[in-house]
């Protein structure tokens, strides 16, 4: 059966017909046909004004970069950004629209800034008054599987907003109900559903091209083990931007590729193998440096556990590597250790056994499950 998005519904579910419309999206975003959002919207609605959020309107600025308020060349419209000096839409420019409307591919996992926008704009149409329609989009890494730990408010921040596992297992449209009741935004919130998706179907069961999200997603491989491999990010161990498998390869210049496999290989992850590999970063600090270490290779999308790998892959590069493993600083927070803000929680940094960091998570989950029952739509 064939799966279509919110996009695809809007002439079937007439909405936005002679109303004036904002909307939140990227290049990624594309109906069955692979028209863009842009587009269908020019032909569905009043579209008025476009809204970028981090990686901008054609998701190609690198990651932590603001983006600035411009004219789109090609539409005519003007663009404002969402992340930069300003995170939320502003109330001037709402006050113009009857509703804003967001549609952009996610890849279902916390620390992906795109959902921390979609909250951000849902409690200023709030504040408004006006609809905010979310056009509903699979979750590329299905809607079975949560994984993650509970996360600590106290480390709020734009990589992690609200009490979600890292893999949190919504669509797009359920995860903005689920927010907008939980957190109380009050919003004038419209759900355009999707139609075929099951939630055991994965980005890759869907008969579609992956389009690349951000520029470091790259393909559904990425995608899933990203949520485990961005903790890397909080390291001084490259997780592969600047190569050709950004969040697949991991490493650095004192890594022993062999002893890292070994070391690996003997936890027997499930759904998961590795291989050395010697690569040279054109991105971070180990830019133009020869590194090495392991390519991490998924081979049983349903049985991999890719949050479990990225701490086991942290306790391991402690253990083989005490003198030159370390922790790096939060760029966006002075005096702020960044995995710290990637998990939520110092708990796991400052745990002497990650087995128990992991049994909690894994409790946490089982809870979470039942919070979000009553927001499942399919």
């Amino acid at each position: 059966m064939t799966v279509l998005v919110g996009l695809d519904q809007i002439a079937k579910h007439n909405l936005l017909a002679q109303k004036r419309v904002g909307l939140i999206t990227t290049a990624a975003a594309l109906d069955q046909n692979y028209n863009s959002s842009v587009a269908v919207l020019r032909e569905r609605s009043q579209l008025m004004a476009l809204f970028a959020p981090e990686h901008g309107l054609y998701g190609s600025a690198r990651d932590a970069v603001p983006i600035v308020d411009s004219i789109d060349p090609y539409w005519q419209l003007p663009v404002h950004s969402l992340y930069g000096e300003q995170l939320q839409p502003a109330q001037d420019t709402l006050a113009e629209l009857d509703a804003l409307v967001y549609d952009i591919p996610d890849i279902g996992v916390r620390f992906y800034t795109y959902i921390n926008t979609m909250a951000y704009a849902m409690e200023a149409c709030a504040t408004a008054g006006i609809q905010f329609v979310v056009l509903d989009r699979p979750n590329p890494l299905g809607g079975e599987v949560i994984e993650g730990n509970q996360p600590d408010l106290a480390f709020r921040s734009f990589v992690g907003r609200f009490r979600l596992p890292v893999r949190y297992g919504l669509t797009t449209g359920e995860l903005a109900a689920y927010l907008n009741a939980t957190y109380h935004f009050n919003c004038d919130l419209k759900v355009v559903p999707l139609t075929g998706w099951q939630r055991s179907m994965y980005e890759d069961d869907l008969g579609r091209v992956f389009i690349n999200p951000s520029p470091n997603i790259s393909s559904f491989q990425t995608a899933l083990v990203y949520p485990g491999t961005c903790l890397l990010e909080g390291t001084n161990v490259s997780e592969g931007r600047g190569t050709t498998r950004p969040f697949e390869y991991c490493g650095a210049p004192w890594i022993n590729p062999y002893h890292l496999l070994e070391a690996l290989e003997a936890l027997q992850l499930p759904g998961v193998v590795f291989r050395p590999i010697w690569f040279t970063p054109t991105l971070g600090e180990y830019r133009n440096h020869h590194c090495a270490g392991v390519h991490i290779i998924p081979i049983e999308k349903s049985n991999f556990r890719p949050f479990e790998l990225g701490i086991k892959l942290l306790d391991t590069l402690q253990l083989l590597y005490p003198k030159q493993f370390r922790w790096t600083d939060y760029a966006e927070l002075p005096n702020t250790i960044y995995i710290d803000y990637l998990l939520g929680t110092d708990h796991y940094r400052k745990a002497e056994k990650s087995d128990v960091f992991l049994n909690e998570s894994s409790h946490y989950c089982q809870q979470f499950r039942s919070e979000i029952a009553p927001y499942l739509r399919y």
